[in-house]
């Protein structure tokens, strides 16, 4: 396609996605995660040239009781004019429900996204903020399938800046998440929107391919990171059967005699797409999928007999 085609059909016809969150303490009680109506508010993006998506919580601020005043996310940040990603960092205002600021932390030359936060040695908890959660170091593992390999980076909070550390896979994987500090898993290309998901090992200062698991359906993709319930390791999966995004499939991760079994408890489906679900404390965040020109986009689809799936 030509790259000014290109430009105008990433801007008017193409997906499209919108950050939301949630605050639900109800989520500690698994009894009630499966059925329970989650009350989504969208945060206002003042910035016309992009759309952010895949956002991961960075911090939570400013305390009121409960509340907090403030949330810093990472996310990709993707622009219409060199319609590629990098990461950026977002500061919400949770009061108006805006994004306040954004400043660029990490930038290269391919595209960028999905910038998994990993804090060894630490699990995110979904019963309260760990204040502990920010102390140094604070690495981030961005997607970069186009670079054919796993870089990770450090990320400082004081000075809002990012430094490479290594390189942990030389394999072009999407979306990979750290669960344990020796235990990771990914996709990979050419299937990153399969029905297989690939077990990573630590083997000296790299990950590499251990096994996989295998699904009826396409709900291999991560969609965030790997968080605990009263007890219960729960990973968000991306479902992308007909369309990218099209919801989210939240798994319960069990390991048993060294066999590791995923079971989807609860499927989170939104009108258009359901894209990458977070969680911090008692709070959620979320992309969802909208198109800026609903009905010619669809019909663009249709007459092209494809899907973004299979067509990008």
């Amino acid at each position: 396609m030509h790259p000014f085609l290109r430009r105008l059909f990433y801007r008017y016809i193409a997906p499209q996605w919108r950050i939301v969150t949630c605050r639900e303490r109800v989520l500690t009680r698994q009894d009630r995660i499966y059925h329970k109506a989650l009350l989504w508010k969208e945060l206002r993006n003042p910035y016309k040239d992009r759309w952010f998506a895949d956002p991961f919580i960075l911090s939570c601020e400013g305390d009121t009781g409960e509340k907090r005043h403030e949330m810093t996310l990472l996310v990709e940040d993707f622009r219409y004019a060199d319609m590629k990603g990098r990461i950026s960092r977002l500061k919400v205002d949770l009061q108006r429900m805006e994004i306040t600021d954004c400043k660029v932390v990490i930038e290269k030359d391919t595209h960028l996204s999905f910038p998994f936060i990993y804090r060894p040695g630490k699990m995110i908890s979904q019963h309260e903020i760990q204040r502990d959660l920010n102390t140094p170091p604070i690495y981030i593992i961005p997607e970069n399938s186009a670079s054919g390999r796993l870089d990770m980076y450090e990320y400082d909070m004081q000075t809002d800046t990012c430094r490479f550390v290594k390189t942990l896979c030389d394999e072009p994987l999407v979306n990979a998440v750290i669960v344990r500090d020796d235990t990771m898993y990914a996709t990979k290309l050419p299937d990153a929107n399969g029905k297989s998901l690939g077990v990573y090992r630590r083997r000296g200062e790299k990950f590499v391919y251990s096994y996989s698991v295998d699904f009826q359906e396409c709900i291999a993709r991560n969609a965030g990171c790997p968080f605990m319930i009263d007890g219960l390791l729960l990973r968000p999966a991306q479902e992308c059967n007909e369309w990218f995004g099209h919801a989210v499939s939240l798994q319960s991760v069990y390991t048993k005699n060294e066999t590791l079994t995923m079971t989807e408890l609860r499927r989170l489906v939104r009108e258009e797409g359901f894209h990458t679900l977070n969680a911090y404390g008692i709070y959620l965040v979320a992309d969802v999928k909208s198109f800026k020109h609903p009905r010619l986009s669809k019909l663009i689809y249709r007459m092209l007999h494809a899907t973004d799936l299979t067509l990008n």
